[in-house]
């Protein structure tokens, strides 16, 4: 339908001319006759706005028919004239109708996270002038984990971009919402103009592997390269992250303590409470994670295991609650631990399986274990081995040893 289209209106179309000094508008069969003018040219599939100007035919709405088959449409908020046949004018609303069916189609399936039948459609779109969709194709490459096809459409986009500060801008605003792709695209090309705060974010990418996988070494080469030109007390953490992974313990000290001061307390805990470089020692550890609190609430689950190795149960449970009522959902297996064992808390199967269930949600490999238990000596529900085989294979796919 829609090639037969393209071929009936160059065959067919009739043009405006729309003089810059008067409303008088004439029809014209003669391109040449409109190189002087301020015109609207209707053809095969796009609106001219003077020799030079091409706009695509996506957001054309129709305002009201006019006399003499003269036509009066809005196109990106703009008023254009438009002189047609009866016969094309049903063809423009046809194929208007027919790509915004097609742009709802694909919506839905990108809601729906199908981003195949998705970027089949949007691809349709954008060949046919809806140019707006190609960041959302770049997005539909990476929901395919195609993440090298997607960084060379954000970066075809980039081009609307003019200096080093908005590439920059644009990065962070990407990176705090997570869009770690683009993010990476902006950052890369304001590096590239000089921006050298980019080296900071870029090598959190690389350490963290939020685009590819973790790369250290990249990594590091990007904090430092950021350092030469800066100093800021965030970069010099995570490059003590950094040397605890490579276990670099001098250096990682050496940056620690040019850290945030709301950061230090915390990672030293972490210290303490894994033995990483340093002796383990749980008191010290629960010393720095109550000092963290002052802070931020992340302490609230390692206290909590803390307090369950020294069987501190009644603490073990409070500090369960605490992290729970922050959103931590890492804590959901351990509450039904505790109401089915009674730690810290009256034993309570019924409230056991509610937790293990919403551990379940997140796909916790442990909660999976721990509900087939239940099921295999009947705590709380009927006995029921299948369901209890089901469940532990489900949390052996989920690679929990235990199982």
């Amino acid at each position: 339908m829609n090639e037969m289209f393209k071929e009936y209106m160059m065959n067919n179309a009739s043009y405006v001319l729309k003089d810059a000094d008067s409303e008088e508008v004439k029809l014209v069969k003669n391109k040449s006759n409109l190189l002087s003018k301020k015109v609207y040219v209707l053809t095969s599939s796009s609106l001219s706005v003077s020799p030079t100007l091409s706009i695509d035919i996506k957001g054309l709405k129709l305002i009201k028919e006019k006399e003499f088959k003269t036509y009066e449409l809005c196109y990106m908020d703009k008023n254009i004239t438009l002189a047609l046949s009866e016969d094309i004018y049903a063809d423009l609303c046809h194929i208007i109708k027919y790509y915004e069916s097609i742009l709802e189609d694909a919506d839905i399936f990108y809601n729906h996270k199908d981003y195949k039948k998705a970027l089949d459609l949007y691809i349709e779109l954008y060949d046919q002038g809806y140019t707006d969709v190609l960041e959302t194709i770049g997005d539909c490459y990476v929901g395919l984990h195609n993440i090298k096809k997607a960084i060379e459409i954000y970066e075809y986009i980039l081009e609307e971009y003019k200096d080093q500060e908005q590439y920059y801008i644009k990065a962070k605003e990407l990176f705090i919402n997570k869009d770690y792709v683009k993010a990476y695209v902006y950052f890369k090309k304001a590096n590239e103009c000089g921006y050298t705060k980019a080296c900071f974010y870029i090598g959190r990418i690389y350490h963290y592997g939020f685009v590819f996988d973790k790369d250290l070494n990249k990594a590091k080469k990007y904090y430092l390269e950021s350092l030469n030109h800066y100093q800021d007390e965030r970069i010099h953490y995570h490059m003590a992250v950094l040397y605890r992974e490579i276990k670099d313990y001098e250096n990682m000290h050496e940056h620690l303590n040019q850290s945030p001061k709301e950061r230090i307390p915390y990672f030293k805990g972490k210290l303490y409470h894994k033995g990483i470089g340093v002796k383990k020692d749980l008191k010290k550890a629960k010393k720095y994670y109550e000092e963290s609190l002052d802070y931020h609430h992340k302490a609230y689950y390692p206290l909590a295991s803390i307090c369950l190795e020294i069987r501190s149960y009644e603490d073990y449970f409070m500090y369960l609650n605490k992290a729970k009522d922050e959103g931590d959902k890492r804590v959901y297996n351990h509450l039904g631990l505790a109401y089915e064992r009674g730690r810290g808390v009256k034993r309570d199967y019924e409230k056991a399986i509610y937790y293990y269930k919403e551990a379940m949600k997140d796909h916790n490999a442990h909660a999976y274990f721990n509900m087939a238990r239940m099921y295999k000596e009947g705590k709380g529900v009927e006995k029921n081995l299948d369901e209890a085989i089901r469940l532990l294979e489900k949390s052996a796919s989920l690679s929990y040893g235990g199982a």
